[in-house]
């Protein structure tokens, strides 16, 4: 084999490892996103931990009750008010946004 030949599969291979490491990279620094969804579950806590089931997809709280959990109103003259709710108030149905992290909820919001 020539010595170009032996390049091109090892120019190949480290450009294939360099690009799958940068997919990797930004895909972690991408941070919390919105979904919005459905509450198929209502939350349950097993242990120290609270989870809930949206979308027919389990996610976990964060500890410590850090996540915001809040109704947002819409008034006749166009104002939005936000009212914080208790955990115990998002019920089976209820239409929700959350912000996630894999399966990690930051952020709650009750739709309707």
């Amino acid at each position: 084999m020539s010595v170009t030949t032996k390049r091109v599969p090892a120019f190949c291979l480290i450009t294939l490892l360099l690009l799958s490491f940068f997919g990797v990279a930004t895909a972690r620094k991408q941070g919390p996103v919105w979904q919005r969804g459905t509450v198929t579950k209502a939350s349950w806590t097993e242990g120290n931990e609270k989870f809930i089931e949206v979308d027919s997809e389990e996610y976990t709280f964060l500890p410590d009750d850090r996540v915001r959990i809040a109704r947002y109103y819409k008034t006749s003259d166009g104002q939005w008010y936000r009212r914080n709710v208790h955990l115990d108030q998002v019920y089976l149905g209820t239409e929700v946004w959350i912000r996630v992290e894999g399966r990690v909820i930051y952020q709650l919001i009750i739709e309707k």
